[in-house]
């Protein structure tokens, strides 16, 4: 792959993916659009220059911003490349930024890849010869590694954990979820059932943007979060037992380490979404201005301790906050509560001050609190 500079180029001269003009009307890309009109653009989108054609790479989101804003030519980063080079490209910049559904399938598919190029560079590459020693010791050749030798994929998962940003373990453990998801395709005698949602959604369906793009980002901010929080725990588990009851130099690393480990892993904890947001309910046109969960439509466990139980209440019982203190039902139905109605036959009691006038109870129970004494 040769990288060929940055270059403004008119965006018409780009060939898009077909479907295209559908990502301009998605949500999250309408929200970036109005944050480049703001501050500007500094990721650039990629191209790839193949006998003259201009194609999109990756950055597909940044591009379908710029043309909401009705920018007709932008700078990029132009790239000369394999069909497999560009792939790998594309794959990599994906997983490292948007996430899509396909998460771990593209996990995979980066991982087979650069696997490919791994095994095509050791196919070039000379043979190793056993150690051999002729004449003087001197002249023996260096002793290989003892041990078996890492496999392609092996490596492969190592160089795709470090362009994404994670670790082996959890590359390993995607190719795992997507070679299981498609078993389940092949034996699934009907169209495979969606994949359950990442959150807990208070019985709700929600907009299609939400589950196709925004639970695909739910799933890697947990992943990740949850490997984390795995290590975080572990730091934790090992500074406690080596360090809490030794010596005084180690009972000092102790009493400086732990409670930041700690607050760590509490971190991580409140950041894992784990539930709709209560108070908007991942709808699209509440979620902007939703403080209850920072305008992200998802909270942790922890964000949903003591609120009101009205908030709680799930599927067609569901409710969100009316703006005036109260509570609606989420399609929009005012939650009015029925007014007591007297009991059959009970009398209406009117009470008068010494003018003849009629006083409430309020102001009754003030004036016996007055004189102390009640009427």
């Amino acid at each position: 792959m040769r990288y060929l500079g940055n270059k403004v180029v008119q965006l018409d001269t780009v060939k898009l993916p077909t479907g295209f003009a559908k990502r301009k009307k998605e949500p999250h890309v309408v929200e970036l659009a109005a944050s480049i009109k703001r501050g500007g653009l500094t990721n650039l989108p990629t191209v790839r220059v193949l006998k003259g054609v201009r194609y999109l790479g990756s950055g597909g989101d940044r591009f379908a911003a710029l043309m909401l804003n009705k920018v007709t030519k932008h700078e990029v980063r132009l790239f000369e490349a394999t069909d497999e080079e560009f792939r790998i490209h594309v794959l990599e910049e994906n997983l490292r930024r948007r996430r899509n559904d396909d998460y771990d399938a593209m996990t995979r598919e980066l991982v087979e890849l650069t696997g490919e190029q791994i095994e095509e560079r050791r196919a070039e590459e000379p043979a190793e010869l056993p150690a051999t020693v002729t004449g003087n010791s001197d002249e023996a050749e260096p002793p290989r590694k003892v041990g078996r030798p890492k496999s392609a994929k092996g490596e492969a998962r190592e160089i795709v954990a470090a362009a994404t940003g994670r670790t082996p373990e959890a590359v390993r453990q995607a190719e795992k979820r997507a070679k299981a998801e498609d078993k389940a395709k092949e034996e699934a005698p009907g169209p495979s059932a969606p994949m359950p949602p990442p959150v807990d959604t208070f019985d709700l369906e929600l907009a299609e943007p939400v589950v196709r793009d925004w639970f695909a980002s739910v799933r890697a901010v947990q992943e990740t979060l949850r490997d984390a929080g795995r290590k975080v725990d572990g730091a934790l588990r090992a500074i406690t037992a080596n360090l809490k009851n030794g010596d005084s130099i180690q009972q000092a690393a102790h009493v400086r380490t732990w409670q930041a480990v700690h607050e760590a892993a509490d971190a991580i904890r409140r950041a894992t979404p784990d539930s709709v947001c209560p108070w908007c309910k991942c709808q699209l046109n509440r979620v902007a201005t939703c403080t209850g969960c920072s305008s992200t439509g998802f909270v942790s466990m922890d964000s949903i301790d003591q609120i009101a139980p009205e908030l709680m209440e799930r599927g067609a019982d569901a409710k969100v906050p009316n703006g005036s203190g109260g509570f609606e039902l989420l399609s929009g139905a005012k939650g009015k509560p029925e007014k007591a109605k007297p009991a059959k036959g009970a009398r209406k009691l009117r009470v008068e001050n010494e003018f003849g006038e009629d006083i409430t109870p309020d102001e009754v129970i003030e004036r016996a609190d007055d004189m102390d004494t009640l009427f």
